[in-house]
């Protein structure tokens, strides 16, 4: 368990360097769940396999989207290329294993896989991709909160911390120069 920011960036060298077979950073590893999260707040569940080479996402099909009263079969041309399988739909409280010829309801929950970037352009060309993120407040600037606001910050969203420990502050101020930080209490009104 490597828990030192500093460390972050030399978790592979490590790694190989003392021989160890696994690494694991809980804070960044919780950062980047809550990351996944905010950049796609459509997805009911989003789990990754193969060291995160592939993903399953669930969704839920509203009566506006194009894939409602669509066989999978159809799934290819309008999703524009995507390689993403359809491998579970939820209806009515039974699960199903569908075929091509399985035909897409509005209230469906539908288990969608595939690489990350083919999840993304899967959901952002079927109208799953919701208004993006644009800012995020943060109560408490604790490694989590580092880890997540340097993520967030990468991928253009604005990140405020509110932290009350003078000396964290500065710390924050100094690690992230983009993010705006605040001493105060959080949670005073």
């Amino acid at each position: 368990r490597v828990r030192n920011p500093d460390y972050t960036e030399q978790l592979f060298f490590m790694r190989e360097e003392l021989g160890l077979s696994m690494t694991i950073n809980p804070e960044l590893s919780a950062a980047r769940e809550i990351f996944h999260l905010l950049q796609f707040p459509s997805f009911l569940h989003r789990d990754s396999f193969a060291k995160g080479r592939v993903e399953i996402v669930e969704l839920l099909l509203t009566e506006d989207n194009p894939l409602c009263g669509r066989y999978l079969r159809d799934l290819p041309s309008l999703s524009g290329g995507a390689k993403t399988l359809v491998c579970g739909v939820e209806r009515g409280g039974e699960v199903y294993i569908p075929t091509g010829a399985f035909q897409l309801r509005p209230g469906d929950a539908i288990n969608v896989t595939g690489a990350p970037r083919d999840l993304v352009s899967f959901v952002r060309r079927l109208g799953f991709a919701e208004r993006r993120v644009r800012s995020v407040i943060l109560i408490g600037g604790s490694r989590i909160a580092y880890y997540l606001a340097r993520a967030l910050q990468e991928d253009g969203t604005a990140v405020k911390i509110i932290e009350q420990n003078p000396q964290r502050c500065l710390q924050l101020s100094s690690l992230l120069p983009q993010a705006t930080i605040v001493q105060g209490d959080g949670t005073d009104q």
